[in-house]
């Protein structure tokens, strides 16, 4: 097991991280279980695409997160909240690679749900609500 578990104790890479599962434990624990995963359970966002949650006690650890994933909206169809989301993935990696907080955490989603407006959520809606700009 140890050949897959990252200790977030100490100072983590994205190469320490390859072929490794990363949780996020967006739920708080009962006193009497060991913790494990990255402690996200304070003040997660939803459908937002940019905050930050401190996830160490000492408070040096943030996580900057994308989470933008409701693609419909004021009954529009998702065609027209595709730039959005893309708007919103493409600025959070560009945050992350402009070197500001290298030694921060920068997770981005990039999945969406869109379903119930009419209008099917698929590649090609994608594809063609990107060109479209």
């Amino acid at each position: 097991m140890d050949s897959y578990e990252l200790v977030l104790s100490q100072k983590g890479t994205l190469g320490a991280a390859r072929q490794k599962i990363i949780l996020f434990r967006r739920y708080i624990l009962l006193p009497e279980l060991s913790p494990f995963g990255i402690d996200v359970s304070n003040n997660w966002k939803d459908n937002d695409g940019d905050f930050v949650i401190n996830y160490d006690p000492a408070g040096n650890k943030s996580a900057f997160i994308e989470d933008l994933y409701q693609i419909n909206g004021d009954n529009e169809p998702p065609a027209t909240k595709i730039p959005v989301k893309f708007d919103a993935v493409t600025t959070h990696i560009e945050n992350a690679n402009a070197g500001a907080n290298t030694t921060q955490l920068f997770v981005s989603f990039a999945s969406g749900y869109g379903a119930g407006v009419g209008d099917t959520l698929t590649p090609k809606v994608s594809h063609i609500a990107i060109d479209s700009e």
